[in-house]
């Protein structure tokens, strides 16, 4: 008996034994599985393959030209980088599935209602709904229900990080590009018929695309415009950024300027400026109700000044085939020089006996001066300042149009600026910094030595007929504010 007891106990041992390794085993196993369960991704869909997201009362689609939010409450254009990195953030996100698809849950239970946020992700094949339970399991971690392509629910537990992610602004996902207008491909094919108007209070201009970039004022008709420098104008009010968003503008705001985009009758688009206090405010044609927070700093970007867009190259060129004659004032020194019927020069001045005197003057260095001024690098255009010191260097020239330019420089402490009037107009170039014009006054200087190789010349006015002179038969020089003289 007691043998057998002895072998009933040790058996017993034995199962218990193996109870104990199976028990233990199956813990260790259910372990495993949970481990393997929360490496799982909450929302498996790739990235890329998403072209909608309904985010609570917000529903979001991925178009050909962006993301957009496509209907009410909020109809926008939506910041691509900021929904890609939101989508990111959810797709790295694990959880762990505390029940099979099909089997029974108590969702109020989990803290589930009518009134759980909910965040729907679908690409062309599959969709995922998240919903978000209003409960924190003790640990502070979420309980989620989410359903897959066949509506299975499941609960899952996962990280906090849903409840911020639940809590974030959906507004915030829109795009802070002011004026992210859809014209930039016709710009830079440069489609004709766009017209750009720039108003700022009582000024305004506007440039007309048909090959290159022009206008119409009448100050202006003449010039040529850099379609390097109007691109990256553009582009830099195409990115330009707001601050911040808002649903009405402040009281007591006024209007400050406007720019107005035609790309045809039936495409403008236009971006209002307004001021208060000293804050700017824009609304766009494009996206309205909705009002955009400039800040104080940058506004000039949407209102440049029109000489900043003009082409600095060959403002100087001269065509000296059709310069006849012109007044040379260095140093205190007044010359006069005529251009033969030969293609020669002649020089005019006054001797110290008062005694008129004519000479024959170095041609290649006359060219040589007229080049140097038109090679001559312009940094900036302006207009002209109320005062400028005593100019160094005049050449006052007339065409075959018998039309008076001047060429002036003057030395200042930045810079050196040349001044060209004609008739009224009056406009003045920075040329150089002070190093490159103690550089340009050197080489100037040289051709100027060269003009004084003249060798007197007799009966030189039988060369040329009395309408080709234009200084023989004067005494004095002539005056830098002498009137333009036409053809008859």
């Amino acid at each position: 008996m007691i043998k057998d007891l002895k072998k009933t106990g040790l058996f017993s041992l034995l199962v218990g034994l193996v109870l104990i390794f199976v028990i233990f085993e199956i813990k260790k196993f259910k372990e495993e599985e949970d481990v393997k369960e929360i490496k799982e991704k909450v929302v498996k869909l790739e990235a890329g393959k998403i072209i909608e997201i309904i985010f609570g009362e917000y529903q979001f689609e991925k178009k050909f030209t962006g993301w957009r939010s496509i209907k009410a409450p909020l109809i926008d254009t939506l910041d691509a980088d900021k929904v890609t990195d939101f989508i990111n953030e959810v797709l790295k996100l694990n959880g762990r599935v505390l029940s099979d698809p099909g089997e029974t849950v108590n969702w109020p239970e989990f803290g589930f209602v009518k009134s759980s946020k909910s965040l729907v992700f679908s690409s062309k094949s599959k969709k995922t709904t998240v919903i978000l339970s209003n409960n924190k399991s003790f640990d502070g971690s979420s309980y989620l229900k989410v359903s897959g392509q066949k509506n299975s629910e499941v609960l899952v537990s996962s990280g906090p990080e849903w409840f911020d992610i639940f809590n974030q602004n959906a507004l915030n996902l829109r795009d802070p590009k002011v004026f992210n207008w859809p014209v930039t491909k016709s710009i830079k094919d440069k489609s004709p018929g766009i017209q750009i108007t720039f108003s700022k209070r009582d000024k305004s201009y506007t440039l007309n695309l048909d090959k290159t970039w022009s206008t119409k004022e009448s100050k202006y008709k003449k010039w040529i415009f850099d379609d390097a420098k109007i691109n990256s104008l553009l582009e830099d009010i195409k990115n330009f950024r707001a601050k911040s968003f808002l649903d009405e503008l402040p009281r007591n705001n006024v209007e400050y300027g406007e720019v107005l985009v035609v790309v045809s009758p039936d495409k403008r688009y236009s971006l209002k400026v307004y001021k208060h206090l000293k804050t700017y405010y824009a609304s766009n044609s494009s996206r309205p109700n909705i009002y955009f927070d400039l800040g104080s700093d940058n506004i000039d970007t949407f209102f440049p000044d029109i000489r900043d867009l003009r082409s600095l190259s060959g403002i100087l060129s001269f065509n000296q085939d059709n310069i006849q004659s012109f007044l040379f004032k260095y140093k205190g020194k007044d010359e006069n020089f005529e251009k033969l019927k030969d293609g020669e020069w002649i020089s005019s001045g006054l001797k110290n006996d008062g005694d008129k005197e004519v000479k024959r003057v170095n041609g290649g260095a006359v060219s040589k001066l007229f080049s140097l001024m038109s090679n001559s690098k312009v940094e900036r255009v302006l207009e002209k300042p109320n005062t400028l010191p005593k100019p160094v260097l005049i050449v006052s020239y007339k065409t075959l149009g018998q039309k008076r330019e001047n060429f002036e420089i003057y030395s200042t402490d930045l810079s050196c600026v040349r001044v060209e009037t004609s008739g009224a107009k009056k406009e003045c170039y920075i040329l150089y910094s002070k190093g490159s014009y103690y550089a340009f006054k050197k080489e100037l200087s040289k051709e100027i030595f060269k003009l004084n190789f003249f060798s007197k010349v007799e009966n030189i006015k039988k060369d040329i007929g009395e309408a080709d002179s234009v200084f023989l038969n004067k005494t004095t020089s002539p005056s830098l504010s002498e009137p333009e003289t036409k053809e008859n």
